[in-house]
């Protein structure tokens, strides 16, 4: 079952509170003239902190924290697209993919600049690779390790600026599940990876009804474009519909 979530609970709700939090307080900071870039990605660790990067390109640029009593600080990275957090700290020290970088201690921020990544339950990094024009790869990384192959994607087809039909060589969200799962987003379904790899649909061909349109996204092709993604331990599944403004719920039952 999917349907839109204007009222959240706590845990996710808390989230997104945070997260206009921590923009308020960057437009405070900066002064109420600055331009700003939305939020990026964003993450809380175990003590209830909030992690979020701002991509903008004025003095809000940069990874930010906002701590539980709501002051907000600027914290150590790159103003990455993506965001994980390495609760236990072991993949510091590790050799990270091209574009990949782990930052901080306790918790250490695992930073992506070009694809989505996840800590798994398993404390091991998951990153998609293209294989060829076709696939994509969901590679595992454990601490001190070469990265292996954890999974094969099906193909997914989206529609190109040009119209066109194309074989998409990314996906849009990746997130860890329960039971040792991960989940990730293509533009218009998502996707279960079981522990022994194995694919298998959660929801397809999803469409927002009333959808809404945000400046920059005025373009049917990109359907509810789905991108970041969380997973509760119940399989309960918050997807944000970037091209439509809304945050989905998607029960374990699809």
């Amino acid at each position: 079952m999917l349907d839109k979530e204007p009222v959240m609970g706590k845990t996710v709700l808390a989230f997104f509170v945070d997260q206009l939090i921590g923009l308020v307080l960057v437009f405070t900071v900066i002064g109420s003239n600055a331009l700003a870039h939305p939020g990026a990605g964003i993450d809380v660790d175990r003590q209830g902190q909030t992690y979020f990067v701002d991509t903008g390109v004025n003095t809000s640029l940069g990874v930010w924290k906002i701590d539980t009593q709501g002051r907000l600080s600027r914290h150590p990275g790159p103003h990455y697209h993506f965001m994980a957090i390495d609760h236990q700290g072991r993949l510091v020290g590790s050799q990270l993919p091209s574009g990949v970088e782990a930052v901080g201690t306790n918790p250490t921020l695992i930073l992506s600049g070009g694809f989505p990544v996840a800590v798994g339950s398993d404390d091991a990094l998951y990153y998609p690779q293209p294989v060829d024009q076709d696939h994509v790869q969901i590679m595992r990384l454990v601490a001190s390790k070469s990265p292996m192959v954890f999974a094969t994607l099906p193909i997914a087809r989206e529609v190109a600026p040009d119209g066109k039909q194309i074989n998409a060589q990314w996906i849009h969200g990746l997130a860890s599940g329960p039971e040792n799962s991960l989940y990730y987003s293509e533009q218009r379904a998502v996707r279960r990876i079981g522990p022994d790899g194995v694919v298998s649909l959660v929801a397809g061909e999803i469409k927002v009804p009333d959808c809404v349109r945000p400046l920059g996204a005025n373009d049917e092709r990109l359907g509810p474009s789905l991108r970041g993604l969380d997973v509760k331990p119940d399989g309960t599944i918050f997807v944000a519909a970037s091209a439509c403004s809304v945050v989905l719920r998607i029960t374990p039952k699809g």
